[in-house]
């Protein structure tokens, strides 16, 4: 890019940043909200995440707790080639039950009963698939890892109802809530002093706070 002027430069990197944000950071609070609202499905999540952490004590004194990725992340299914002429399905689904919240829908184990991995669509599909589904998919896991393990979070309204989203904006796949969500972030008792550091490998250390 030597030759490109830096003014472009500024204009590429802006849209680059709309396209990073605009889906990951409603997806993370999504997952979030889901969680805290069911608090027997975040003890459940929280168990997981815990057998995937290391603890060591650095030479200051200060606790460090390690979360590896590639433990947690999902591996995407290989490409799937449709014939020419196939029709499209009447419907989008395939469950009588789609109103219903079930969070382990899509999990591995749920063979009988588990949608097509087709039918999850967000990042696309074919020429327009999404380049960048792995770092996004490693960016909000890694977020809603930490913060479920290292924060409390309750609504202050108090209650569980999901905000609406009529208002989401005509470009986003993951749709946004149309009003704040007020809520209470508590470090959990027993981590207040403890540094978190996310590896991408066992060589590099992706994130560290």
């Amino acid at each position: 890019m030597d030759n490109v002027p830096l003014e472009d430069i500024a204009r590429y990197e802006v849209g680059g940043s709309i396209a990073i944000l605009v889906n990951t950071a409603p997806a993370a609070f999504w997952t979030l909200l889901i969680l805290y609202s069911h608090p027997g499905l975040l003890d459940d999540v929280r168990k997981e995440v815990d057998a995937c952490t290391t603890t060591t004590t650095t030479e200051t004194g200060t606790t460090v707790r390690a979360l590896d990725i590639n433990v947690l992340k999902e591996s995407f299914p290989s490409a799937l080639l449709v014939p020419g002429g196939t029709p499209p399905p009447l419907h989008g689904h395939n469950r009588p039950n789609i109103e219903d919240f079930e969070p382990r829908r899509f999990l591995p184990e749920e063979k009988q009963n588990r949608p097509r991995d087709v039918c999850f669509r967000a990042f696309g599909g074919g020429k327009t698939l999404c380049p960048g589904r792995h770092f996004a998919t490693n960016e909000v896991l890694a977020v809603v890892a930490v913060f479920i393990v290292r924060f409390d979070m309750k609504s202050v309204e108090g209650g569980g109802r999901m905000p609406t989203t009529v208002n989401t904006n005509v470009t986003s796949v993951v749709m946004e809530p149309d009003d704040d969500v007020q809520v209470e972030i508590k470090t959990r008792a027993g981590f207040e002093d403890v540094e978190w550091a996310i590896n991408l490998d066992e060589l590099e250390i992706l994130l560290r706070w």
